[in-house]
């Protein structure tokens, strides 16, 4: 798993006090978390992603769902496994962004 990976002063940071923690951060978190760890900035992270930094934006803060294939693209440039970071229960109600 990619959470092993995490030092503790970006777990502080992000107030996680343990390391289990950081597995069942929501998927929005979890984002700003591996973007955080990179040294990334949001525009950074969104041409990663191949997206701009507003969609960037708007998936940190939890406002829209990533589709199918920005899931995909933030997987890859994160270096992580799409179920890592995204579960099919994350999904908010009522977005149908597939």
């Amino acid at each position: 798993m990619i959470y092993y990976k995490y030092d503790v002063n970006l777990l502080q940071y992000m107030g996680v006090k343990k390391l289990m923690d950081v597995i069942t951060l929501p998927w929005y978190k979890k984002l700003k978390h591996l973007r955080i760890e990179k040294g990334w900035s949001q525009y950074e992270a969104a041409d990663h992603c191949g997206t701009n930094q507003k969609n960037y934006w708007n998936w940190e803060n939890n406002k829209t769902y990533p589709t199918k294939i920005f899931r995909k693209s933030i997987a890859s440039a994160f270096g992580v496994l799409v179920n890592e970071i995204f579960q099919e229960s994350d999904k908010k109600a009522g977005i149908k962004n597939d």
